[in-house]
């Protein structure tokens, strides 16, 4: 072999190795049988390793195959590595099984180009053929004949998509799609059933459906993204688009795992710090994500029931001034006013704390105001864990020492304490940058000590260890400006 015409023969293999035989019909001929081939010729066949079956490929997306043969000559080495393009199965290559017996002689299937369904056997990473050894064992046959031609037979494995639908993605809808078929509903129709014959064989029946049920849920397990903050309070949602997907990623692209129905209540149990609009929440035993604002027309899919309660603003200047007063929500909207918000209050404040609302005349203590489908999430890593009974003497406590007067301060728990002291413990967590980024206050003249307290409170049936909350007291200077709220979050949760 090791002649010049060896070399012309080998580098003569760039131009025809990769071309198959003409003539040859995709399963024309029997890979049994040798006489067929001329000499030097191989003759590459895949094969489904469970059923012997020649496996259908498509020419505009034919299966390839790597070589490397080399030879030592007279004249030096002599390498060539044509790819063999499986155009037909089985496919003819001409020269190339005259070659087992260089030096050097591989040839491998590339991942990428198997037909759809298929995957290599037992999970291997690829099926090839180097100098005689077969890796992995099994996955190939070399069956060489006296005049240099070969045989190369591959086995693939199928593995069904589970996509019935034909949309490209195998979820949920596939499942009860595959379901409805089978139980004959009308219209119901399968554009891929091979897609669900996890049996392989050949028919559709509710063992397939089970297979398919476990390996949606193994595929779920396995691609979800977890959130990069959990909730360990979450704020409840309530559904209002039917059909609400629910995705393995904050995003359209991740799999469709649920649908979930118009009405029904979910929890937000975590969030990603680059995808805003999106939450993590469970429904039905599964966990996923969910838009909060439709794609196109950014109508919310879900409304929250955490509400912003009672903040009421005090204006105090050192002489009788016009304030204009506005308020930016970032995460809620802004429900009830009083006196009526129109692009801001327009007031004229005195000393003592009372206020001339300029738009109709009228007098007030405070402006109050507001908000719902809060989409706040409110830090609790630090706080208070209060009992019911405790909340009265609590509250006086903590108000008095943050700054707020008597007058403030019995208005605060007035309003809050009847909504506080029937639950066996409170979690209470005093609001900063949480609050004050979503609920930005913009005053005109600008004041010069400005108070925003906001009770956030979660009631629980027991108590939790909580890291204590550090408190800043206030001190009043010039024109001062104070506020409080609150919000309760509606969760049933008792936490650990």
């Amino acid at each position: 072999m090791k002649t010049k015409n060896t070399i012309c023969l080998l580098t003569g293999l760039l131009l025809a190795a990769a071309m198959p035989a003409s003539g040859m019909a995709a399963g024309a001929v029997s890979v049994e049988t040798a006489q067929i081939l001329g000499a030097g010729q191989m003759r590459v066949t895949l094969v489904d390793c469970d059923t012997g079956e020649l496996l259908v490929t498509d020419a505009g997306r034919a299966p390839s195959m790597g070589t490397n043969i080399s030879l030592e000559t007279p004249e030096g080495t002599v390498s060539t590595g044509p790819v063999l393009m499986l155009d037909t199965n089985p496919s003819v290559h001409e020269n190339i099984g005259s070659f087992l017996d260089a030096d050097s002689f591989s040839m491998t299937l590339y991942p990428g180009s198997l037909p759809d369904g298929y995957v290599f056997p037992d999970n291997a990473e690829q099926v090839g053929y180097y100098s005689g050894t077969v890796i992995p064992e099994g996955g190939m046959t070399v069956t060489r004949y006296d005049n240099e031609s070969a045989d190369v037979v591959i086995r693939l494995q199928y593995v069904p998509t589970g996509d019935v639908g034909g949309d490209g993605d195998f979820g949920l809808v596939d499942v009860v799609l595959l379901q409805q078929w089978l139980l004959g509903i009308p219209g119901k129709e399968l554009a891929d059933w091979k897609a669900a014959d996890f049996c392989r064989d050949n028919k559709l029946n509710v063992l397939d459906l089970c297979r398919m049920k476990q390996e949606l849920i193994g595929k779920t397990a396995a691609a979800l993204v977890e959130p990069d903050e959990r909730t360990l309070y979450g704020n409840p949602m309530y559904v209002v688009e039917d059909g609400l997907g629910l995705y393995l990623g904050p995003d359209t692209s991740y799999p469709c795992v649920a649908s979930i129905p118009k009405g029904t209540t979910i929890e937000e149990l975590g969030y990603q710090k680059n995808a805003a609009n999106w939450v993590f929440t469970e429904y039905d035993g599964q966990s996923g994500w969910i838009p909060i604002i439709r794609e196109g027309d950014g109508e919310p899919t879900v409304v929250f029931m955490q509400t912003v309660d009672k903040p009421v603003i005090y204006l105090y200047p050192e002489e009788e001034t016009d304030v204009h007063v506005e308020l930016t929500l970032t995460q809620s909207e802004l429900a009830t006013t009083y006196p009526r918000y129109r692009n801001g209050w327009d007031v004229t404040a005195r000393p003592d704390g009372s206020l001339l609302n300029k738009a109709d005349g009228t007098h007030h203590r405070y402006l109050f105001w507001d908000s719902v489908n809060s989409r706040t999430l409110f830090d609790f890593s630090e706080g208070f864990c209060v009992a019911g009974s405790d909340t009265e003497d609590f509250l006086r406590e903590k108000l008095t020492y943050m700054g707020l007067t008597e007058e403030e301060r019995n208005e605060f728990i007035v309003y809050w304490l009847p909504r506080m002291e029937h639950h066996p413990y409170n979690l209470i967590a005093f609001q900063g940058d949480a609050y004050t980024e979503s609920a930005r206050l913009s005053i005109t003249p600008e004041p010069d000590s400005l108070c925003r307290i906001f009770m956030a409170y979660v009631p629980l049936e027991d108590a939790v260890e909580v890291q204590p909350q550090t408190l800043t007291p206030f001190e009043r200077q010039g024109f001062a400006v104070v506020e409080w709220g609150g919000c309760e979050i509606p969760c049933e949760r008792t936490g650990n």
